[in-house]
């Protein structure tokens, strides 16, 4: 189980990596709108724009909080794990007496 979310937890961050990859490649092309297009039309898409980035960046936020939490269960099943282990040791020794 912990290699299953270990690997989970790494397919959402290259997954999170690519998409603000996509995002830059996007803001760029934003940043260079003001060159070519002028009006009543770019500014609303510009606003527009905004309130998309912003949810956005609400999904890079959830994304890095999920990424973080499943580090952590990692961690919490790596401890589980070895609790059991110790144990086990322990009952073994009890029981070779």
């Amino acid at each position: 189980m912990q290699r299953e979310v270990e690997s989970c937890s790494k397919r959402i961050a290259s997954e999170e990596l690519n998409l603000k990859g996509i995002e830059n490649i996007f803001q760029r092309e934003i940043d260079n709108l003001n060159s070519w297009w002028e009006g009543l039309a770019s500014k609303q898409f510009l606003r527009e724009y905004k309130g998309v980035n912003y949810d956005i960046n609400r999904i890079h936020s959830s994304i890095k909080k999920l990424e973080y939490r499943l580090k952590r269960l990692v961690y919490q099943i790596e401890r589980a794990e070895e609790e059991r282990e110790r144990k086990e040791r322990l009952e073994k020794m009890k029981k070779a007496k």
